[in-house]
Order: structure tokens, then C-alpha cells, then sequence
């Protein structure tokens, strides 16, 4: 494994604490009885995650990485930008209902609809 994708790996073991309802999607069951922390305190860890990984991937020697491992890494400073944006500009859960209720959604929905493991263990 390269260091890109051992650097890659611990980030999305991170990013998957911080948004719990995307790792139940993605598969990854270790946060299926989390819920994301919407409070400041939840969003300011968030956004200093998005700060501290956006420093790493932009420290990274870009002559020293191939092709495809550029590409995933413009990749993901372009989400932890949008991350960022949504977390200090568009904040949708203060104003949005929707946000709210697509989030009850998804959580729920993906430990229902899937299954991964008997139902009583998914919906405990």
C-alpha cells in the first residue's frame, strides 16, 4: 500500500466517526448506532477535521504521487471544500426542514432496507 493510500484509509476511517449515516451506507457498520453530532461543538470538530485534512492533502509532494492518486486527491480536497462550504455558508440545518428529515431518512432507511446482518441487530 502506498503512503497516499494508507494516508487516504486513516482519513476515511475519520471521516466515517464524523458522518455515520454515510458509513452505514458505504457498508462500513462500525458507526451503525451513531447519529452525526449536530451541535457547535459537533460542527466544530467537523470543521476542524475538514481543516486538518485539507492541509495534509495539500502538503502532499504532487510530483510524487501517480496519476490516479492526483486525481483522488484533487478529489477529495474539492469534497472537503464543499464539506467546509456547507458547514460555514449554506448551513441547510438551520433553515432547512428537509435536511432534518433526510437525515432521520437515511439513517434509518439503510439499516431497514439492507440486510447485513438479522434485524434485531440492525435495529437495535
Amino acid at each position: 500500500m502506498s503512503d497516499f493510500a494508507a494516508r487516504v484509509d486513516s482519513f476515511l476511517g475519520e471521516y466515517f466517526a464524523f458522518h455515520p449515516l454515510t458509513a452505514t451506507s458505504a457498508g462500513m457498520h462500525a458507526h451503525d448506532a451513531e447519529w452525526p453530532a449536530m451541535t457547535a461543538a459537533g460542527r466544530a470538530a467537523r470543521l476542524d477535521f475538514y481543516d486538518r485534512w485539507t492541509r495534509e492533502f495539500e502538503g502532499l509532494d504532487v510530483a510524487g504521487l501517480s496519476i490516479d492518486d492526483r486525481v483522488d486527491r484533487d478529489l477529495l480536497l474539492g469534497e472537503l471544500a464543499a464539506y467546509r462550504f456547507g458547514e460555514t455558508e449554506l448551513r441547510e440545518d438551520t433553515w432547512s426542514p428537509l435536511e432534518w428529515v433526510y437525515m432521520l431518512g437515511d439513517g434509518l432507511f439503510t439499516l431497514i432496507a439492507r440486510e447485513f446482518a438479522p434485524l434485531a441487530e440492525r435495529l437495535a
